[in-house]
């Protein structure tokens, strides 16, 4: 088994050798320590920031081994389990993924150089922000001990290590480039939000508005030089493809070049800006909470929209965008995906089917969630008796371990499950909390149902039949 096993890897290398037969990128490899029958290849350009991310399913085998081929147009980023990695169209790329440690996973052939360096680039997730760590761990009261123990040695790191890469297209080392220099405007225009959570006590974003002010403005006094400096080449067209860029685009793209270098409108950047805003928009009109949106006015101005950008892909996203959201109607079928419970236990929504199912998408750092929960579980109470009703709460927290802890602290009676976001693509997840009613047959009632805390809740589910 084990010499078969080498014969197909020698074989699957021996491709790298003619690129003529190359037409299509293919990864063969293992998901380390993954629970489940399905990974994803998730999509992190700019079309996932516009929420309508070109995603791969990953069928795994027993062993969790798996082959994906995927045809791509130019080079791309994904995030394969931990790691970010880099495709270019007709790579051959081996990978063993280690889904508890991304610094343990290992990558040959086609970008092979340019995934391993990656491996080294900080995380990027709503609890991980860039230099600043996770949920800002390594913000300091004294920002000359941040900025010369822990930001500058990474970046000047960073920088000699993408330096040393002698493979890879000069495209890979201008993008990465620009996401160090990301990271660190991020980190800076961050700091404040950190610093504040972390060293004032019983810190509040309202009543401790003026205190927060004058620290921001101490803060961004001690760091502007070094945001003219990282600043500087940073708003270019191509840059919009990385989340960190993405992330600190609001003060890029300011003309008045108090904090960053004054910037200059650039098409692609500008199309981004305008649709990225439209479709959130769009996505307001379809959540559990009542609406002054109507679909057809925002409709309207995305058709404007199309008409008055340049950039072709944007335009494309735009259509995309309106067919995922007509796919996701009353009497369609629900998507399956597959969640963890507090036990790492992978659980498919699927092997409901046959009963009603109430889902509750929430976090844990959502206050209107944590405020609807109450009502969610006096349903669950009065329908308890019903074994054809089940009430399932579904949290899209990045960082599972809160979820785990606060679980430990909070208990929930009814099903809980984990699911990482990009799993839930096709649900349109684009508000929480949101509730989603789920027939016998498994297909929508209702996919933007009522929340527990109204009336008409208990109504419609007395009424299942």
């Amino acid at each position: 088994m084990r010499n078969m096993k080498k014969l197909i890897t020698i074989i699957f290398l021996t491709l790298l050798l003619n690129p003529a037969q190359a037409k299509e990128t293919i990864i063969k490899g293992i998901m380390k320590s993954f629970s489940g029958d399905k990974a994803i290849l998730i999509d992190v350009s700019d079309k996932a920031g516009m929420r309508v991310p070109k995603n791969f399913n990953i069928e795994l085998n027993s062993n969790s081994e798996f082959v994906l081929k995927i045809d791509l147009q130019e080079p791309e980023y994904f995030k394969l389990g931990p790691n970010t990695i880099f495709l270019k169209p007709g790579d051959r790329l081996l990978v063993k993924i280690d889904c508890n440690n991304r610094k343990n996973s290992t990558f040959n052939g086609n970008s092979s150089e340019e995934c391993n360096y990656l491996k080294t680039i900080p995380e990027f997730s709503q609890v991980d922000i860039g230099y600043l760590g996770k949920n800002y761990e390594f913000v300091k009261r004294d920002l000359s001990e941040f900025t010369n123990s822990i930001m500058l040695p990474q970046v000047n790191s960073s920088m000699e290590a993408l330096e040393r890469l002698k493979s890879v297209p000069d495209i890979f080392k201008e993008r990465e480039a620009a996401r160090i220099k990301s990271n660190v405007v991020m980190s800076i225009m961050l700091y404040t939000a950190g610093y504040s959570r972390k060293f004032v006590e019983n810190f509040d974003v309202v009543t401790d508005r003026e205190l927060f002010a004058k620290l921001r403005g101490e803060h961004i006094d001690f760091f502007k030089d070094m945001l003219m400096e990282y600043g500087k080449d940073l708003a270019k067209e191509g840059n919009i493809v990385l989340p960190e860029f993405r992330k600190i685009v609001v003060w890029v793209t300011d003309p008045s070049g108090s904090l960053l270098p004054a910037y200059k409108k650039i098409d692609r950047i500008e199309d981004y800006n305008l649709v990225s805003q439209l479709i959130q928009k769009y996505a307001s009109c379809f959540t559990s909470y009542p609406s002054d949106k109507k679909p057809d006015d925002v409709l309207a101005e995305l058709n404007e929209a199309k008409s008055s950008i340049s950039t072709q892909l944007y335009k494309d996203l735009i259509d995309d965008s309106i067919n995922e959201y007509s796919i996701i109607k009353k009497g369609s079928p629900a998507f399956d995906f597959t969640g963890y419970d507090i036990n790492n236990k992978p659980v498919k929504l699927s092997q409901f089917k046959g009963k009603f199912i109430y889902l509750d998408f929430w976090a844990t750092w959502c206050g209107p969630c944590i405020k609807e929960y109450p009502f969610f579980m006096e349903l669950y109470n009065k329908f308890r008796e019903r074994d054809d009703i089940l009430f399932i709460s579904i949290s899209t927290d990045q960082d599972k371990d809160k979820w785990v802890q606060y679980l430990m602290k909070h208990k929930h009676e009814n099903i809980s499950l984990h699911v990482s976001n990009s799993y839930l693509s096709q649900y349109k997840i684009a508000f929480i909390p949101r509730f989603i009613l789920i027939g016998k047959d498994f297909t929508f009632i209702d996919p933007f149902a009522p929340r527990p805390s109204q009336p008409q809740t208990e109504e419609l589910l007395k009424n299942l039949k």
